[in-house]
């Protein structure tokens, strides 16, 4: 939230941050329809290749290799963002 705050997205305090990882966004997952996670995910929770994130449209949805999950969240309709995955930038 302080990234979105210190941009003005949103407002009220920011938090300090002392712990920092550059991450590189490399994939947006859209719906084929009615994505539901396999569990809530914390933005950014690290995720494992194979790790099973979901299921959309009655089939399984994994991460293909190690990541972070970022906003990841039941959808219903098609063609929606469902989540946003990221990799160490290193």
């Amino acid at each position: 939230t302080s990234f979105l705050k210190s941009f003005g997205i949103l407002f009220g305090e920011t938090e300090t941050v002392t712990k920092k990882k550059c991450v590189r966004v490399n994939s947006i997952y859209r719906t084929r329809v009615d994505f539901k996670p396999h569990k809530v995910f914390a933005d950014f929770e690290f995720v494992r290749e194979g790790e099973r994130v979901g299921v959309d449209g009655g089939e399984e949805v994994c991460v293909e290799k190690n990541g972070y999950l970022i906003f990841c969240r039941e959808r219903k309709a098609s063609n929606e963002e469902a989540f946003v995955f990221a990799e160490d930038k290193n």
